[in-house]
């Protein structure tokens, strides 16, 4: 009897974990843990870094008419990572044929060959009138890309069941010393931290895994996971010499 009970408490408790799982993967867009798509990787520039993520998403990307991409300047030239992206997609025959742009955002040098309209607020509800062409691409900030941020267009999108990839661009650092002077605390993170200080915590547990790697501070890498379905984020790291 006592084995019997047992056995049905684990199978509760098992299925208790699998829904609060699922729950928050619908819920947020992320999946329990994060899926490495492309570790710290050598690249020579920040473009390079957008074509290599593209390539790595190719199939998902190729699979959806919306990609949501997401940056802030915290790192130097990031318009030219999405230029890589947007490159790389006219390669594979998959380019955008509409650009939505947060104001503010500086646009790559394609951008200008692509029907564009610039955008002061966006939210999903804006979509469906807004979007005329089978490929579209919203280019904004990631405070709205990020699957962090619960009021973003990750939960939103999920609500309105409109299919989507999102990618959000966010620097990470490749040394102990870095790290540490960087000084995150993620472990004294609230629940209610913001959305940039939760993508510096993962961004810092990318760094700590690459710790044995012993990659070279004055070389320029690349990671890529992602989270959930449809959530990515890329990160870049700037060599000290890198141009």
């Amino acid at each position: 009897m006592k084995q019997d009970t047992l056995l049905k408490v684990l199978i509760v408790l098992g299925l208790i974990v699998v829904s609060v799982s699922l729950y928050l993967s619908v819920r947020y867009g992320v999946a329990p843990r994060a899926i490495p798509l492309i570790k710290p990787t050598e690249v020579e520039s920040i473009q390079s870094a957008g074509v290599l993520a593209y390539r790595r998403m190719r199939q998902d990307l190729r699979a959806s008419s919306l990609m949501v991409s997401g940056s802030l300047p915290l790192i130097a030239g990031y318009e030219s990572f999405w230029q890589g992206f947007h490159l790389a997609a006219n390669e594979d025959k998959a380019q955008y044929n509409e650009i939505f742009y947060t104001h503010g955002l500086k646009l790559f040098k394609e951008s200008g060959l692509v029907d564009s309209q610039e955008i002061q607020e966006l939210y999903t509800k804006d979509l469906p009138s807004l979007i005329t062409k089978p490929r579209s691409l919203v280019y904004t900030h990631s405070l709205m890309s990020s699957h962090f941020a619960e009021q973003g267009l990750s939960s939103q999108l999920e609500k309105e069941k409109t299919k989507a990839v999102l990618i959000t661009l966010h620097p990470f650092l490749v040394t102990r010393d870095q790290v540490k002077k960087k000084n995150n605390r993620c472990d004294e993170m609230p629940e209610d931290a913001s959305v940039i200080s939760k993508l510096d915590c993962v961004a810092e547990r990318v760094s700590r895994q690459s710790y044995k790697k012993n990659l070279d501070p004055s070389k320029s890498y690349v990671a890529l996971y992602r989270y959930g379905r449809q959530d990515y984020v890329a990160f870049y790291y700037q060599g000290q010499q890198a141009k």
